[in-house]
């Protein structure tokens, strides 16, 4: 595979090219005497440029074949789980946080199914699987040996959050009440609406 410093060195080559061309044409724009000497160095930079266009290209060509093979446009699982599995026999232990796992919408199954063949991969991968509560997950992710972790904090803690947040940002002036009511109303429903994650 071309390295950036031959890509780097191309090109360099190629401006020195360039500006060694218009100057044996200016030259020659301005006297016609000795013109077969600057003719003939003109066909050999041009010929040198055009060898080096050519190099050019085919690193060029290196590259984009080397994203295509190394950046599919549809990852691979099976591919992944043996680079990850490689990569994990270089240490003794390996561990993965997966954050999120209910956003994946319609690709959840997929990536549930993944999980667990990566679980079975190798016993040198450990995995924290983080989401929220949702049945499907928990249905299908205990059976195969995860366990079900609650990391809701407490309610006191989430209060004690949110009304800070909020004598900050009035402290600040970005937020006013004409009304203390409203205040209270917007605790007690950011409270029960984070049910436990902050």
């Amino acid at each position: 595979m071309a390295d950036p410093l031959s890509l780097a060195g191309s090109i360099v080559g190629i401006v020195g090219l360039a500006d060694r061309v218009f100057r044996i044409t200016f030259k020659y724009g301005r006297t016609v005497k000795g013109a077969r000497d600057d003719i003939a160095a003109l066909a050999d930079e041009m010929s040198d440029l055009a060898a080096l266009l050519r190099r050019l290209e085919a690193l060029a060509h290196a590259f984009e074949g080397e994203r295509n093979r190394t950046l599919p446009k549809t990852p691979d699982a099976d591919e992944l789980r043996a680079k990850i599995g490689q990569m994990s026999d270089l240490f003794s232990q390996t561990f993965i946080v997966i954050d999120g796992l209910d956003e994946c919408d319609d690709r959840t199954g997929d990536v549930m199914d993944s999980l667990i063949e990566l679980a079975g991969y190798t016993t040198k991968v450990s995995l924290a699987v983080f989401s929220r509560k949702h049945h499907d997950i928990e249905s299908r992710l205990i059976p195969e040996g995860f366990q079900d972790i609650s990391i809701a904090a407490h309610s006191d803690d989430v209060r004690h959050y949110v009304s800070t947040e909020l004598e900050v940002r009035i402290q600040k002036q970005q937020l006013r009440f004409t009304d203390m009511d409203i205040r209270s109303e917007i605790l007690e429903t950011m409270f029960e609406g984070a049910k436990g994650m902050f």
